[in-house]
């Protein structure tokens, strides 16, 4: 049914009578009152009115007249003037009279449908609000109602921000008119001499229960001091980024505001009743509104933080003094209530120890534990104040992180990079971090202490239970067991109720301590990313030179010298065990050292020998190589900690403090690396490097060791000294000459012509180390003078960030050489044993005949050289992934690549959270590059997999050769497969979104390749049930041979003539065929043998009898079996029937029985027939004659002619 619309026309006319007699109601009301009115009575705004420009109808100014005339007040149209507010009934008659008569005359039909809002109307967020309530109750169009309803709710919203502004105007014009009086007043507080110390309360009156009141109380107080401080600190940071953005923002205001009062009022298209014009001019006037009061609002914001500016910090010293002073008294009454509940706990078991016998006390658990429960007592006041601290800690930390993120968020969006400004903050505050280590060490030491009150608790757990199953029979005491059960389990329950609040305080630290370092990372993460290209120094000058100079003679200053040599005795002297070491150090260099090469040259000749199997030599010469290495390194450092103890106030003292201390860990790696590469030392006698390249780099390393320390020694004074002029100076002076040191360093070791791998590129010249020589030669050599140009452009922070990175790479390198030459010397000894056993294991058994030669995969075990090899390889990989990793862990810090790969989005995945919802990943460059060490590394292990498990594991099991391999074979599959599955985890490939392929591609697969995939299954199988084996012996068909490799496809049987036979897995499991040797290699051999006619049959068979006897081969159960079974044509037949125990003595055994009956039947003069046959001559040449024939032995020979 269609919707009933009423006809505009009739409405207008309605409304024309309704206005006609509200404006004679009106007159009439007029009249009644006085004619002189005075100005009190009404309230004519005098400010700009709301402005309405447009086309309006004569319903509108006919509505502002009568509106006009009731308020006192008439507007001429069109005049914008106000009639005096005294005028006189009259007056407004004729006026009303006017309008509806001008209305009258210009009323149009096609104008009659009268709109819905006015913007004169529309002046605040009240009027607004009705407005958009009646436009929803109207019946116009519905796209038209949602195009007003939205320009409304804009402008319902400019007025809501109007209010908010104009009650933040009025905070800061509050603020502002005290702020000289607060300023002032906080000044004479600071300024005031300091407040008396905190008088600690008097508690002796009061209970337990009420001191932990007062103490509740007073964590309430220290709380909200706390939470007050916190508050000024986060205005206080807050204030100057602030106060830098508020001009900016105050022009911005004042820009739209110009752009909106400059603004036409353009008609807008289908708007026939001129609603939408209406509510653009609300709109637009809301607006205008909004910015003239943000204006104001902001220029009393930046007024008041230019007022508050002295105010804040004074503000945060009261605070400060106020938590001080908080925390002081709450530690009064946390210790007030230890000290009751210890004289409580003290009391009550002294009146227990009182209650019993001398041997029930020594018996009694609870008293046994006395001195603990008074400790654990102690230790709970300890970690409560602990625990306050690390709050704060926490709190503190967690502000710092998210002000600088704030920070570096706003640089980004608005520069797109961070400021200099910041970068160097954040710099200096890299260095004022908390030490990691020591903060893992700490959660460590909590974890440990958590762990023991647990076991303690546990204990007391035990014995409350053991009294809960006591009886009530008499003790020798005074008092009834059970009741003495009773009073030591409410003193047990008491005992455990304070560890559990110890445990509960140690958890909540843990926890603080926990969030601390997840911070701390987070924040160190943070300014790594950000602050490596920040210049924090000016370019080098001629300027700096001088300095330098100067710098350089005072510390190198004989006066300085011995203060130093001073601080270092004082140091001494406090602490008795420096002079130990050191002298133990000196005698180690002097005498032990002498001692300890020695018997490194005995260990070298004793590794150099061909039989030995044993790692101690290598092991020994490891120990020996670091006690060479330490001397140096324990000097270094405990002279460093001997300067250091002096507790000297000199700050150039410490910084030696600090260059020895620096000099020991810089010196540790190339000494030890030295040491490595002494002849006859671990890399040439046990790690069979070359000894030319060896000794190329030890010369080099030498002469970095001896220039490089005293450069590294005096950097280090510089840095430590707080100096930014002597570290821009003096101190990027001696860190440019320890770069050139470096580079000419790297120049003469790894030149290709005579550095330590030229022997390999001249044995290789083909290899790419040889091909890339001319790329990562220069590279190499030129990474130091890189590092210095970065310092000389003023990139200090950045050059030293990279210097630091190369000491890491150093130490993985040294790490990488002796646990990389270590396994090589293990592969070798491996390799040796595995030989070893190999050439007994030939020595014991007899090889196969005419089936050695066959090339028979895991029949036997593998070549020693082949497991060399493949171990070698694999080792070799993981060897190079774990270089790879640490290089990543060292240069993280530096070279966030992962972060940067992640900006490179490839695809997106959805992932199902456990909560239900739907995640979209994105997969990035990132997944990609950490994907490709995992492919690698499976394709490593899977190539390498069978020698690495032969020569580690199988050949120590008792397990069958079969066996061996099935697990091999199955074990790689499984590590492909695991392989295959982390790769498509790290590119998102997850089972949940690629089943469907999966399944589908198995459907399609499945019929495309059903023969592969049968054949797979069918491989499979064979490994699982072995109804063949690898070394078996089988008939398929015609072809007998032997099985030599079972792959996942099809499976090789190598025939007596080489040939191999490619059979698929398929025919193997479906088909019929015959293994010799599966369950039972039993086999029966049997031999034809011949004598001649007049032989002695027993006693030829006796002899078969006894041969089979004697040979060691042959089975006696069953037996060998002798027959005559026949005459033949020139021979007596016999057969010999016997059973060897395997196949693999089968034709040598043969053999053998071949040649003892041979020569026993020619001992005893039984002489093997060989065939007979007549001859018949029927014709003879003339003149030749026949000569006479003998008899033969095997029977007559016949001639006629």
């Amino acid at each position: 049914m269609p919707k009933f619309r009423p006809n505009p026309r009739s409405f207008a006319l309605r409304r024309r009578v309704l206005l006609a007699l509200a404006a004679s109601l009106m007159a009439v009301l007029c009249a009644s009152v006085p004619a002189q009115v005075t100005a009190q009575n009404f309230v004519i705004p005098t400010g700009p009115q709301p402005r309405h420009t447009g086309t309006a109808t004569s319903g509108s100014l006919a509505q502002g007249a009568v509106r006009q005339a009731s308020s006192g007040v008439v507007r001429q149209p069109g005049a914008g003037a106000a009639t005096s507010p005294t005028a006189s009934a009259p007056q407004v008659r004729l006026a009303a009279a006017r309008m509806q008569a001008t209305e009258t005359a210009t009323s149009d039909p096609a104008e009659d449908a009268a709109p819905l809002l006015d913007a004169e109307e529309l002046t605040n967020e009240e009027a607004i609000t009705t407005a958009i309530a009646n436009v929803k109750e109207s019946d116009i169009d519905d796209d038209l109602r949602e195009r007003i309803l939205k320009i409304l709710a804009t402008a319902q919203s400019a007025y809501k921000d109007r209010r908010s502004d104009s009650e933040k105007q009025s905070s800061y014009e509050k603020t502002l008119s005290t702020i000289g009086f607060d300023t002032a007043d906080a000044r004479r507080q600071v300024e005031a001499k300091e407040p008396s110390p905190v008088e600690r309360p008097d508690s002796r009156f009061l209970s337990l229960e009420q001191l932990r009141q007062e103490l509740a109380n007073q964590d309430a107080v220290v709380e909200a001091a706390r939470q007050k401080l916190q508050a000024i600190n986060q205005e206080i940071s807050q204030r100057q980024p602030r106060r830098a953005a508020l001009p900016q923002l105050i022009a911005e205001a004042k820009q739209q505001l110009a752009d909106l009062q400059s603004k036409g009022d353009a008609k807008p298209v289908d708007d026939e009743n001129g609603d939408v014009a209406e509510a653009l001019q609300a709109q637009r006037e809301a607006q205008i509104a909004a910015t003239e009061q943000r204006i104001k609002t902001l220029e009393n914001e930046l007024k008041a933080i230019e007022a508050e500016a002295d105010l804040l910090p004074l503000n945060r010293t009261l605070a400060e003094r106020e938590l001080a002073r908080a925390t002081q008294l709450q530690q009064y009454w946390a210790e007030a209530v230890r000290q009751s509940k210890e004289a409580r706990t003290r009391s009550d078991l002294r009146q227990y120890r009182d209650s019993l016998s001398e041997t029930e006390a020594e018996e009694s658990a609870i008293l046994k534990s006395e001195d603990s429960w008074i400790e654990i007592l102690s230790e709970t006041e300890r970690v409560r104040r602990r625990l306050t601290e690390e709050e704060a800690k926490a709190e503190e930390i967690t502000r710092l992180l998210n002000e600088k993120i704030e920070t570096i968020e706003r640089d980004l969006e608005s520069e797109g990079r961070i400021r200099p400004s910041l970068g160097v903050e954040l710099q200096l505050l890299q260095g004022r971090l908390p030490d990691p280590g020591s903060l893992a060490s700490e959660i460590r030491r909590v974890r440990t202490r958590i762990d023991q009150l647990r076991a303690e608790k546990a204990e007391l757990q035990i014995q409350t239970q053991w009294n809960s199953s006591s009886g009530s029979s008499l003790w020798s005491g005074s008092i009834p067991k059970s009741q003495i059960s009773e009073t030591e389990q409410r003193l047990l329950d008491r005992f455990i109720a304070d560890i559990d609040t110890d445990i509960d305080l140690h958890l909540r630290t843990q926890r603080q301590l926990e969030t601390q370092q997840n911070n701390l990372d987070e924040l160190r993460h943070l300014i790594n990313r950000h602050v490596l290209w920040i210049r924090n120094r000016s370019p080098l000058s001629m300027r700096d030179f001088p300095t330098a100079w100067n710098s350089l003679i005072r510390i190198m200053h004989p006066y300085t010298l011995g203060q130093v040599l001073t601080a270092f005795w004082v140091g001494m002297k406090k602490q008795p065990h420096l002079p130990a070491l050191l002298i133990l150090a000196l005698l180690s260099m002097i005498f032990a050292g002498t001692r300890l090469r020695r018997r490194m040259t005995a260990l070298a000749k004793k590794a150099r020998a061909w039989n030995t199997t044993s790692l101690v030599p290598t092991l020994s010469a490891i120990l020996i190589t670091v006690a060479l290495a330490l001397p140096v390194f324990i000097l270094l450092y405990f002279i460093g900690e001997a300067i250091e103890k002096s507790e000297s106030s000199d700050r150039l003292i410490q910084a030696y403090a600090q260059g020895f201390k620096v000099a020991a860990y810089f010196i540790l790696p190339l000494e030890l690396m030295r040491q490595v590469l002494r002849p006859q030392g671990l890399a040439i006698a046990h790690f069979n490097s070359d000894e030319p390249s060896v000794e190329q780099l030890r010369k080099g390393l030498r002469i970095l060791i001896d220039v490089g320390l005293p450069i590294l020694l005096l950097w280090t004074v510089c840095q430590q000294i707080g100096n930014p002029q002597v570290e821009g100076s003096l101190g990027r002076g001696l860190f440019i000459a320890g770069m050139f040191l470096a580079s000419v360093f790297f120049w003469d070791c790894f030149h290709p012509k005579h550095g330590i791998f030229t022997t390999r590129m001249q044995h290789y010249p083909d290899s790419w180390l040889s091909r890339l020589r001319m790329f990562w030669f220069p590279l190499i050599v030129a990474t130091p003078f890189i590092l210095c140009t970065i310092s000389l452009l003023g990139y200090q922070y950045a050059a030293l960030s990279l210097a630091e990175c190369g000491y890491g790479t150093i130490w993985l390198i040294v790490i990488a050489f002796v646990v990389s030459g270590f396994l090589w010397r293990w592969l070798l000894l491996q390799r040796r044993r595995v030989a070893y056993a190999l050439y007994k294991e030939k020595r014991d058994e007899t090889d196969r005949v005419n089936v050695e030669g066959f090339d028979i995969e895991q029949e036997d075990n593998l070549p020693a050289a082949e497991i060399s090899a493949q171990t070698t390889r694999m080792m070799q990989a993981i060897i190079w992934l774990s270089v790879i990793v640490g290089l990543v862990l060292v240069w993280a810090p530096v070279l966030p690549a992962v972060e940067f790969l992640n900006r490179f989005e490839l695809w997106s995945v959805s992932v199902n959270n456990p909560d239900g919802t739907v995640e979209v990943r994105w997969i990035t460059l990132a997944n990609v590059v950490l994907a490709i060490p995992v492919v690698v590394l499976t394709w490593v292990i899977v190539r390498n997999l069978p020698g690495l498990v032969e020569g580690l594991l199988l050949e120590r099991l008792p397990i069958d050769k079969a066996a061996r391999y099935a697990i091999t074979s199955v074990g790689t599959y499984a590590l492909a497969a695991f392989g295959i599955f982390m790769s498509c985890q790290t590119l998102g490939l997850r089972w949940d979104s690629i089943q469907w392929l999966v399944a589908a591609l198995g459907v399609g697969l499945g019929f495309g390749l059903q023969e592969i995939f049968a054949n797979f299954i069918s491989g499979i199988i064979l490994l699982f049930e072995q109804p063949i084996r690898v070394g078996d012996i089988v008939t398929l068909g015609d072809t007998t041979g032997v099985v030599s490799r079972i792959r996942i496809r099809a499976t090789t049987i190598t025939n007596w003539d080489r040939q191999e036979l490619v059979v698929p897995n398929k025919d193997l499991v479906t088909g019929r065929l015959i293994n010799w040797t599966l369950t039972d290699s039993t086999n029966r051999v049997v031999m034809n043998i011949g004598i001649a006619y007049g032989s002695d049959t027993r006693r030829a068979c006796e002899l078969l009898k006894e041969i089979c006897d004697q040979h060691e081969n042959i089975s006696e159960d069953p037996g060998p079996i002798v027959t005559f079974e026949g005459f033949g044509d020139s021979t007596l037949n016999l057969v010999l029937r016997c059973y060897l125990s395997t196949l693999d003595v089968r034709l040598t055994t043969i053999h053998e029985l071949h040649t003892a009956i041979n020569d026993r039947f020619n001992a005893e003069g039984i002489e093997i027939a060989f065939p007979q046959r007549d001859l018949h001559i029927r014709s003879f040449p003339p003149g030749m004659t026949l000569p006479a024939m003998p008899p033969t032995a095997g029977g007559s020979e016949t001639a006629a002619s």
